[in-house]
């Protein structure tokens, strides 16, 4: 029987933050490997922190800033096929909230919001042993954005290796990534364990991990 819906989870950390997500995709009409429409549901949890220098009355100081993440997607979207292309677009609703403690003034992504969330996918099949995967999302809370590239070689049916890069934001906020993965598979269920260099605009790097677990049925 062909599968009709994915559900996946993970997690990621690195030295000033770390997140766990959720997110299911189904087919309503077909099997998830064929062309057709689309519903998705994401949702995830994650914890910051970063420094900023404000003014304490007349003298200013280092302040550190602790800021808690949340937010939650409802999309749906089509999926295309064209030879060794496959090709998705979502679009729908999400909400978004930042709670950024004690108090900064000086940052505006803080506050809860619903607006409207755009991805799109994309895998192309180099080779019998090579892929490349990539992918965008922009949402309109906070101007927030992701995109990132995957380049896999399968080793063996059940295992791949390959590299990575990822660069992610909002309108206060830029980090870029780049590490590499290895992945398996065993029958319906797919892991992911990545790990790299991740630095962000303000010039602070660190290493970072991201496991995911995914289930097909």
């Amino acid at each position: 029987m062909s599968p009709t819906q994915q559900v996946w989870l993970g997690g990621d950390v690195a030295t000033r933050y770390w997140s766990t997500y959720a997110g299911m995709t189904i087919a309503p009409y077909g099997s998830l490997h064929m062309p057709g429409w689309r519903w998705r549901a994401v949702g995830g949890y994650g914890e910051y922190r970063y420094d900023g220098v404000r003014r304490l009355g007349s003298t200013p100081s280092l302040q550190r800033f602790r800021g808690r993440h949340g937010f939650a997607e409802l999309l749906a979207g089509y999926q295309w096929r064209a030879g060794n292309w496959t090709l998705k677009a979502f679009g729908g609703a999400a909400i978004s909230g930042h709670l950024v403690s004690p108090l900064d003034t000086d940052n505006s992504v803080s506050g809860t919001h619903i607006g409207a969330a755009v991805a799109v996918e994309s895998w192309l099949e180099l080779s019998r042993a090579s892929w490349l995967s990539m992918s965008a999302r922009w949402s309109s809370m906070f101007q927030g954005y992701k995109a990132d590239a995957r380049l896999g070689f399968r080793l063996s049916p059940q295992l791949d290796f390959g590299l990575e890069t990822a660069i992610s934001g909002d309108r206060s906020y830029d980090a870029a990534r780049a590490g590499a993965f290895v992945q398996s598979r065993w029958g319906a269920w797919e892991t992911r364990l990545s790990g790299g260099v991740t630095g962000d605009r303000d010039g602070d790097t660190s290493g970072y991990a991201t496991l995911n677990l995914m289930i097909t049925y």
